[in-house]
This record gives C-alpha cells, structure tokens and sequence, in this order.
C-alpha cells in the first residue's frame, strides 16, 4: 500500500487534478479517475482495487460529491478497508456523514495550498518519495517522453483489439511552493491514457529538478485510532508563559487581599495553591485546553483516545509541579522524549496535540 486514493464528484475534477498535482509535488503517489466521465459497473473493479490497496482515502468534500452516489459508494468501500480517511472541504460545510474525522479546509480552490496538518497526517501512513526528474517534454514529443514517466510500468497489458491513444494534453501554469523546507518552481505538463470507454492511467511529468527534495516527517501519534500532529516544543513553552503569566496575576490578587506584607517564600507558595486549581479546572473541564493552549491551538488528549477525567488533570497537574523541583527536569524532558511527553504526561498517559 503505497498510494493515496482520491474520492471526488466529476465536476469538481478540475480542482481533483490540482489536489493531485500538490500532493505529487510533496512525492506522494496518487491514483484518481481522470477520464472526466461518470464512472461504470465496468469499471468499478478497477476502483475497488485501488481503494483496496491505497495508503490513504482523500474525499473531496462538495455539494456535488455530497450527492454522488459513486463518492458514498467508494467511502463505503474505504471504510469497509478500515482505511485512513482524510476529507477535504472544497465548498459548503462539512459533511455531517463525516463529522467525527478533522478535514482540510482548501475552499480557496485552485488557489489554496496544502493544509500543514492534511500533509503530517498523509506522512504518517503513507511512504513519501522524491519523484524522479523526468525530462522536460517538448511540444509534440510526448511518446518520446512518456516512457521516463512515474507509474508507466504499472500499465496493465491491454487487450490486443484496444487502441490506445493520448488525449488532453495542457501545459499548466508554473506552481509556486512556499514551505520552510521547500521552495521550488517547475512547468507540468498531463496527459491521460484511454484504453477503450475506460482509462487505463494518467500521466503527469514535470521539468527536472534543480535540487533533491528534501522529506520532513512531522512528530505524529495515533489516539483513538486517528493520526494527530504533535505539538512543537517552541509551542508549549508559549503556551505554558501564558498560563504562568495568568497564576502570577491571580496570585498576586490573591495574596494583595489576604495580607499585602507577605514575605516572597508564602507568595511562592499562593503561587501553586493559586495554579494547581486553575490547570485542574481547564483540563478538567475545558476538554483538556487551558487558556494559553487554546491561544496556541493545542490540546490535551488521552494516549487511549478516551476522554480526559478529573483524576487525570489531577495526577498530571500535581507532578506538573513537582517537575519544576529537580531543575525543572519534568519539563526538559520534552525536548529529550521521542513522543515530546514530560514527567506528567507519563504518568497521566496524556498527549499535547494540535488542533485546528
């Protein structure tokens, strides 16, 4: 499984084809109809078997798709795989069918680019490769070119009756990629196979490469089944300022009304009184955010996928605290830690995720 399937309503190819281009470019492999027809019974088996075999299950979510009958019926089919689902808003609202799984907003169309968490998530299950440079094609040389093509060799044989012929040939426009690990511009050129009423692949081939492209795997885990982009480092330490920042506050409020000449060593100690309700209080009962981490779009989550109890927020509250003790090492920790887990996230069996 190596592949990524993309699910789509034929009037929205056009923007399919775009979100095929983007993924290639990241050295994904991506398998979509792209005869521009409605599909057929006959050649049904060939979509069954690529869902089969996909990595990933992107659906492009519209009010065309929405009433497709063939978008259910291959969503059906990935589910009934267990497949990694991965829906994209293209226009609308979100589809109520696929509500419990998070979906990449790229209503921008033919402009939008790859949504960050859409990328981490596809890297999580799906092999990514460097395509290979492929010369750049000259006007009315395709065949001459088509054979250095990616996929060519997966060409089923055709029937001896079939005439195959290259159809729709388009130069499009050069993309531009804006990315901290990659910026690059190249010409595309497609063309799509037809074997017979049904197509037997599609081609796309670019201009070489100035430079290898370089792979990030993003920080990933799976909770409940579902892959979640880890939050950074530089993140939670933001995110933690800002809730440090507001127990100061409190604190200072709260000691100012009890006794303004209390020494430094009981303010310290107001300090913790004042922040292990508060952490508590957010975990608890604000599904696992506290105000500096929704600020920064993060979450807390359970390892198992199950909700986050009191007793949770209570455990990894205290040994939150009990980090700051030796030099802070509960907290350094998650700089060291392959899952970015400090002490009270062991202990609780708690993730810090992002969110969208």
């Amino acid at each position: 499984m190596s592949h990524i399937f993309i699910s789509y309503s034929k009037q929205d190819i056009q923007f399919a084809r775009y979100l095929k281009r983007l993924l290639e470019t990241e050295g994904f492999g991506v398998w979509m109809d792209e005869t521009g027809l409605v599909p057929s019974e006959r050649w049904w088996p060939t979509i069954e078997r690529n869902i089969d075999t996909c990595a990933a299950f992107v659906v492009i979510m519209s009010s065309h798709s929405k009433e497709s009958t063939w978008v259910e019926r291959e969503i059906l089919r990935a589910e009934k795989k267990k497949k990694p689902i991965f829906p994209v808003l293209l226009e609308g609202e979100e589809w109520s069918r696929l509500a419990d799984v998070q979906y990449a907003d790229m209503r921008a169309g033919l402009e939008a680019t790859l949504p960050v968490r859409l990328l981490e998530g596809l890297t999580a299950v799906v092999p990514v490769h460097s395509p290979q440079p492929v010369p750049e094609p000259l006007p009315g040389d395709l065949i001459a070119h088509a054979g250095a093509a990616p996929g060519l060799a997966d060409l089923e044989p055709a029937a001896p009756e079939f005439d195959v012929h290259f159809a729709g040939v388009e130069r499009h426009r050069p993309i531009e990629i804006e990315r901290e690990d990659l910026k690059r511009q190249r010409p595309e050129w497609e063309a799509a196979a037809f074997s017979g009423p049904a197509p037997a692949t599609a081609l796309s081939m670019a201009a070489p490469e100035s430079l290898p492209v370089p792979i990030r795997r993003p920080l990933t885990v799976t909770v409940g089944g579902r892959v979640m982009a880890l939050a950074g480092s530089t993140e939670r330490l933001v995110a933690g300022f800002i809730d440090l920042l507001i127990i100061f506050v409190l604190s200072v409020i709260f000691v100012y009304s009890i006794d303004p000449n209390l020494n430094e060593n009981m303010s310290g100690l107001f300090f913790v009184l004042v922040g292990i309700p508060y952490h508590w209080f957010f975990l608890a009962l604000n599904h696992g955010q506290t105000p500096g981490k929704k600020l920064l779009g993060l979450q807390v989550v359970k390892a198992d996928g199950g909700p986050l109890t009191s007793a949770d927020a209570r455990n990894r509250t205290l040994v939150y605290f009990l980090g700051y003790l030796p030099l802070y090492m509960g907290l350094i920790w998650i700089l060291f830690d392959p899952s970015r887990q400090g002490w009270h996230d062991k202990v609780a069996k708690t993730y810090v995720i992002k969110v969208q």
